[in-house]
């Protein structure tokens, strides 16, 4: 018995340290950039749905997003991906902004996921190409 209130108490501790909630779901602003990335990159949509926050046109977001970079994925702009490299989230204003290092054959391409926290859950606001944070980078 004792055993079981001590992996509760560390259940609440981790649930309550944002590395991990009792659904499963990415809590922290690093989770939810990596999670993001990592959806974009193996076009899965359902997955980028429940990480993007609650707006008009979600979907419409979404797939657009979606379907930019898996035009890019198919290599016919910059070659074909070599690597991605996810950078930790800064503090921008009230959120956070993740930058992505997409490595392609011919150029590299940096994303930026932007997030928010909306009762308590960090969700994805925006993420598109930010060509300031890639200068420098090869």
């Amino acid at each position: 018995m004792k055993w079981l209130l001590v992996l509760c108490l560390a259940a609440v501790l981790l649930i309550g340290c944002g590395i991990t909630s009792a659904s499963g779901v990415t809590t922290t602003p690093e989770q939810v950039h990596a999670a993001w990335v990592e959806a974009m990159k193996n076009n899965n949509r359902d997955a980028l749905l429940s990480l993007a926050a609650e707006m008009d046109f979600k979907t419409a977001f979404v797939d657009d997003n979606l379907r930019s970079l898996q035009d890019k994925l198919r290599g016919t702009t910059y070659g074909k991906l070599q690597s991605v490299d996810v950078q930790p989230p800064v503090d921008d204003g009230a959120g956070k902004l993740g930058v992505s290092v997409w490595r392609f054959e011919k150029r590299p391409v940096c994303y930026g996921t932007s997030m928010a926290q909306s009762d308590g859950v960090w969700k994805v606001t925006s993420w598109g190409v930010v060509v300031e944070r890639c200068k420098g980078v090869k």
